[in-house]
């Protein structure tokens, strides 16, 4: 617990700002939540906040949030050479996606 609690902290401000963001953005807390549940990274949802306040469409929020995650598909499939050779395929699909 305490090794883990200055990563913690951390990463309970950046959710307080997204908070409100999100609330900025006219979200209710059930839909921040969905949101920040779907999202890998904090820049996205970040940026799919600010489209969301511009009022921006669904493909243009898809978009950036696929921009945005797009570096971890990259370092799963890094990490899919590190898997012993007789792995199945969709053990090593499933672990690039999450």
């Amino acid at each position: 617990m305490r090794d883990g609690l200055p990563i913690g902290v951390g990463y309970f401000a950046v959710a307080f700002s997204l908070g409100i963001i999100a609330r900025q953005a006219g979200l209710s807390a059930p839909e921040g939540f969905l949101c920040s549940l779907l999202t890998r990274a904090s820049a996205g949802e970040y940026g799919s906040y600010a489209l969301m306040a511009a009022g921006s469409g669904l493909l243009e929020i898809i978009a950036l949030c696929a921009v945005a995650n797009l570096r971890y598909i990259l370092m799963g499939t890094s990490l899919l050479q590190k898997f012993e050779c007789g792995t199945p395929l969709w053990k090593r699909i499933l672990a690039c996606l999450c």
